[in-house]
């Protein structure tokens, strides 16, 4: 059996590596009262629950908070999400306008807010999927060490269903909150499929950028957004290493409202997982002072400020990989300030560098402000918008000459 401390449980990694993994969904137990719901193998929008795992109360989950998830009010989402501008002007300090995720984990310890605005929520919306009780368990595994989400509204969707709605509170950013999830929930195609249900075509093209588009190759990419009537107008590109595997970013424009999406890619190779299992605490772009420091797991962190926070490790370090690649910084940084308003979205991991992108720029530091050093890398000043360019693929790779005859 594979053993797994408690933070490593807390890894999806692990939790797939594990014998409970491969053998507890052939049992049918009840978890504290709390009764095992049968899982739907397959819907109208494809695979449902075809691999489960069982958490336990003992893997780090309170049971007052498991039986208040359990009891939540549902209260079904009216209209359809839409993306929408802050009203920044030029000269503005740049800020995300809407950040959107799908499926993506936990990233700050106590908290992670908006770090400068009223009342440290961050516009736009979380979603992640779910099925008659069973949920995606990429947004769950974070629980275990108590590394929580984004302040910010949330959707629960399930296929066939109306999506549930949430507002920003204390308890929503350690939701879901449960002991059944299955990975099969996380497939990319899935939150497409069940949001394509709901009939938003913009919201679900909005989808398909985060869940589709960042996973693409740049040749691809280019075309394919073209062809939904946007421009990839920039890109980066980091070629992997030992935390962090290869990964693009791109940014995308409407070509009409100048509004502009930015993309991250989430896990695709096996160095991906060395940053998703890299879970200490980890200061980042200011949100904890230069001499705060927690060699405790990353859930056990106090901060001295109110929306202070530590970060995941590896989530940060996935970020930082993107962003401090001169292609990135030519490609997107360089450009952001022309867009009329930057939406910023990932799946996954992706979801995971989206929100602390977010973050990150919310702060608004300055040069002697401790954290500056990866604010600036994200940072920019609105300008007036522009229509760019589409962006030019990567030039064909050059093949060595044939050896000389000897």
């Amino acid at each position: 059996m594979v053993a797994c401390s408690r933070a490593i449980a807390g890894s999806l990694l692990c939790v797939l590596s594990s014998d409970a993994f491969r053998h507890r969904h052939q049992k049918k137990p009840k978890a504290n009262g709390l009764e095992m719901p049968q899982a739907p193998s397959t819907s109208s929008c494809g695979a449902e629950v075809t691999e489960k795992h069982i958490f336990r109360v003992e893997d780090g989950f309170d049971y007052e908070k498991l039986m208040k998830y359990w009891d939540r009010k549902k209260v079904a989402a009216q209209g359809c999400p839409q993306p929408k501008p802050l009203g920044l002007q030029e000269g503005d300090v740049g800020e995300v306008d809407w950040l959107y995720t799908f499926g993506a984990p936990g990233v700050g310890s106590p908290r992670f807010m908006h770090a400068t605005n009223d009342d440290g929520i961050f516009r736009g919306l979380r979603t992640w999927r779910a099925s008659n009780g069973w949920t995606d368990i990429v947004p769950v595994v974070t629980t275990v060490i108590k590394t929580w989400h984004p302040r910010m509204y949330a959707e629960e969707i399930q296929c066939d269903e109306d999506p549930v709605a949430y507002e920003p509170n204390d308890e929503l950013v350690t939701w879901p909150y449960t002991l059944w999830s299955s990975i099969s929930l996380h497939f990319q195609s899935g939150y497409y499929n069940v949001t394509q249900q709901r009939g938003c075509g913009m919201w679900s093209l909005y989808t398909h950028f985060g869940t589709y588009v960042s996973y693409t190759e740049p040749e691809h990419a280019i075309q394919h957004v073209a062809s939904l009537g946007w421009t990839l107008a920039g890109w980066g590109y980091y070629e992997g290493g030992w935390i962090g595997g290869s990964q693009h970013s791109y940014l995308l424009q409407h070509p009409h409202s100048l509004e502009c999406v930015l993309t991250f890619q989430g896990t695709q190779d096996r160095y991906d997982w060395m940053a998703n299992i890299a879970f200490r605490a980890a200061a980042f772009c200011g949100y904890v002072d230069e001499d705060e420091s927690c060699l405790s797991p990353i859930g056990e962190c106090s901060t001295r400020h109110e929306r202070g926070a530590f970060v995941h490790y590896g989530f940060a370090a996935h970020l930082r990989n993107m962003v401090e690649t001169e292609s990135w910084q030519q490609g997107v940084h360089s450009k952001l300030s022309k867009c009329s308003a930057v939406y910023v979205t990932g799946h996954s991991l992706g979801g995971a560098a989206a929100s602390l992108f977010a973050g990150c720029v919310s702060q608004k530091l300055g040069p002697d402000d401790f954290g500056y050093d990866d604010y600036k890398l994200m940072s920019w000043t609105k300008g007036e918008p522009e229509r760019l360019p589409t962006a030019s693929p990567p030039p064909e790779p050059t093949s060595s000459p044939p050896p000389e005859p000897a």
